[in-house]
């Protein structure tokens, strides 16, 4: 998901669009965990979920500031009907995993866009995908 719409000067309406991508992030997010882990996500649970995001919500908020190119990517567990192995260089795994196979991302992996050396554009890692790991 780019940030087009959220890269504005209206302030209120850079909080209301971080707002609906928290829910949006919660919502796919427990999803993915009622997927993997075949578990309901209670109301109780849900409100956790959103807790333990929110504080990290901020970085979207302060998008609309910033000039440069981003994207916020969900990490998929499968490409191509193969599962996807961990990265330490863009995931951060929920239980401290540095190896395995992803079982559900729980927060977006945030990227920009910068000019290398080289002159030619290629995306960074701003902030680490949050994920569940298996080893």
């Amino acid at each position: 998901m780019l940030t087009n719409e959220i890269l504005c000067k209206d302030v209120q309406q850079s909080k209301e669009t971080s707002e609906e991508t928290l829910n949006e992030f919660s919502s796919h997010s427990a999803k993915a965990m009622r997927r993997v882990f075949g578990a309901s996500i209670t109301t109780d649970d849900m409100a956790e979920l959103q807790s333990a995001i929110e504080p990290h919500i901020s970085i979207v908020q302060d998008l609309h500031l910033q000039e440069a190119q981003y994207s916020l990517e969900m990490l998929p567990a499968l490409e191509d009907d193969l599962l996807v192995a961990f990265d330490a260089r863009e995931m951060d795994d929920m239980n401290n995993e540095n190896k395995g196979v992803l079982q559900a991302s729980v927060f977006p992996v945030v990227l920009k866009r910068v000019l290398a050396d080289n002159s030619e554009m290629r995306w960074i890692v701003i902030s680490k995908a949050k994920t569940a790991t298996a080893p």
